[in-house]
């Protein structure tokens, strides 16, 4: 069963992505692809309004939504120390916030 879901990338998450190298795109491609399947998003932690895509590897992915057929995925990180993730669950927020009062992403 393919579902309605759309999925938008943030400029930031654009960048993050081409950082990362072939094994963690696939691990994050996969994901995506349940995602927009069959609306299984695996593991993952809710953090105020955004959400945390969890993987075994220590990657992780930052979305929320927009209404129920819109995923806005902000940005991406891995969990090296609790600074860089709080820092990159910040920067989410603050790609959130900036969505919803218009700018773009």
């Amino acid at each position: 069963m393919v579902s309605n879901i759309k999925i938008i990338k943030s400029s930031k998450f654009h960048k993050w992505y081409k950082k990362i190298d072939l094994t963690q795109k696939i691990q994050a491609d996969v994901r995506i692809t349940r995602i927009l399947v069959d609306s299984h998003f695996g593991v993952f932690k809710k953090i105020d309004d955004i959400y945390e895509l969890k993987f075994k590897t220590g990657l992780r992915v930052y979305y929320s939504f927009d209404g129920l057929q819109l995923i806005l995925l902000l940005n991406g990180g891995r969990k090296n120390t609790k600074r860089d993730q709080n820092n990159d669950i910040e920067q989410a927020k603050v790609i959130y916030e900036e969505y919803l009062n218009g700018k773009s992403i």
